[in-house]
Parts: C-alpha cells; structure tokens; sequence
C-alpha cells in the first residue's frame, strides 16, 4: 500500500491511493502546485496498522 500512497515526484506518501497508472503522480504534482499538510503523512516512523481483528 505504501507505493501505492507515494507520490514519486514529491515523495510524499498520502491518505489515499494516487492515479499512478493515469497520471504518474499525485494530485498536487500534476496540477502544479505544493501538496497540503493534511492530504499527507508528515512522519517517517513506520506507520501503524489499524485492522479489524
């Protein structure tokens, strides 16, 4: 899921799954402009799993 979530222009890794066959790249890059702190994750821990047990 994390190459899935990872922009490969601005390396930010996002909330959601980006287009990445269509367009390559997230959102933000392909329209032109900087990505907003919420859309992605700021941390470069190893992120936590939230499954249903």
């Amino acid at each position: 899921m994390a190459a899935r979530q990872t922009c490969p222009e601005c390396s930010h890794r996002h909330d959601y799954c980006l287009p990445l066959r269509t367009q390559g790249v997230c959102d933000p890059c392909d329209k032109g402009y900087e990505p907003t702190p919420g859309t992605y994750t700021t941390s470069t821990a190893a992120a936590l799993h939230r499954l249903a047990a």
